[in-house]
């Protein structure tokens, strides 16, 4: 008998641990992930992009795929907004699905991330 109550509680424990985490923090649900197409096309435009979204407050994660140039943000959206995001990379000299760059700021770009459309 001793020895089933000492297997429970050791499997009663193991239990705790691993489920643990699933328990311990309420889901954001303000949280959200989209995806926006951008007109980025090398490495410096991915880490121009993601180095400056870090700054807006309410994104939580941004990650720019270059192959596809779209561009995957995981916000929290009662502190930012999809068009606010969008608006950023206007103003850092990129297109954002369909809203379109800032021609000053493009043209300030390195010219390994121009697409050569201006």
């Amino acid at each position: 008998m001793k020895n089933l109550l000492k297997v429970s509680f050791v499997l009663l424990f193991v239990n705790l641990l691993l489920f643990s985490d699933a328990y311990s923090a309420p889901q954001n649900k303000n949280i959200v992930t989209e995806k926006i197409r951008t007109s980025a096309v090398c490495g410096m435009c991915k880490d121009r992009i993601e180095k400056n979204l870090k700054n807006v407050n309410g994104i939580v994660e941004s990650n720019l795929n270059v192959d596809t140039k779209v561009l995957t943000v995981k916000f929290d959206k009662t502190l930012t907004s999809l068009t606010a995001i969008r608006t950023k990379l206007n103003d850092l000299g990129y297109d954002a699905d369909t809203t379109k760059r800032d021609v000053r700021a493009y043209k300030k770009l390195p010219a390994c991330c121009k697409d050569g459309k201006y």
